[in-house]
């Protein structure tokens, strides 16, 4: 999974400029996702067409699946500079994307058991190499027992065994955004109390565990 990672260096930040003619959509929920999808801003200018698309395009990979997403834009900078890179949820999620969003990534907020109802994550910064990129992770409401098949003690437990099963060891996490000065917020339950839902949250500061050849 570092590996995959690794190839964050394939992802630079596209330049905000006017005259920007593609949206560059990418996906949010798995590092496993590379593929960058180009669309033209005439023909997907809002945040309805770009959602009907993704349901097209996906539904051939989950037939029968009940298919759901959130957008998100990417900013030039965190607005704390903790981080090179920032993400925000588009607050109007129908309407028309700005000119100025040239990268849209999105989240599949499907529940996996057909449900219409939308599930709660947290968007998290990982940083490999000084690489930077968003990973949106499942998160429980408050009093759940278990968010990942075991009960963690905290957030950073929880993000250290998510780190683990890919090979990655946690150096640092460092929260983001409304929240960055609150730096016992990695010692609270993982949960929506303690990390809002569609916010970037927390930056995870990782190196690969295994061989940096890997990587």
């Amino acid at each position: 999974m570092s590996r995959i990672l690794g190839r964050a260096s394939q992802y630079p930040v596209a330049p905000i400029t006017a005259n920007t003619a593609d949206l560059d959509l990418l996906e949010m929920n798995d590092y496993d996702e590379e593929n960058i999808i180009k669309l033209a801003r005439d023909r997907f200018p809002s945040g309805v067409s770009i959602k009907q698309h993704l349901i097209q395009r996906y539904k051939a990979r989950f037939p029968g699946t009940h298919l759901a997403f959130k957008l998100w834009h990417e900013l030039a900078g965190s607005p704390c500079g903790i981080s090179k890179r920032f993400w925000q949820i588009i607050r109007d999620q129908q309407g028309e994307i700005p000119i100025t969003y040239s990268r849209i990534y999105f989240v599949n907020v499907a529940l996996p058991d057909g449900q219409l109802a939308s599930k709660l994550y947290t968007v998290v910064t990982v940083s490999l190499n000084k690489q930077e990129k968003p990973l949106a992770l499942d998160l429980p409401p408050s009093g759940t027992v278990l968010c990942c098949g075991e009960a963690c003690k905290d957030i950073y437990q929880h993000l250290d065994r998510y780190c683990s099963r890919r090979s990655w060891t946690v150096e640092s996490i460092r929260p983001l955004g409304a929240k960055s000065n609150d730096y016992s917020l990695t010692t609270r339950c993982f949960n929506d109390d303690s990390l809002a839902p569609n916010e970037n949250t927390l930056i995870v500061f990782v190196s690969p565990a295994s061989s940096p050849n890997t990587v």
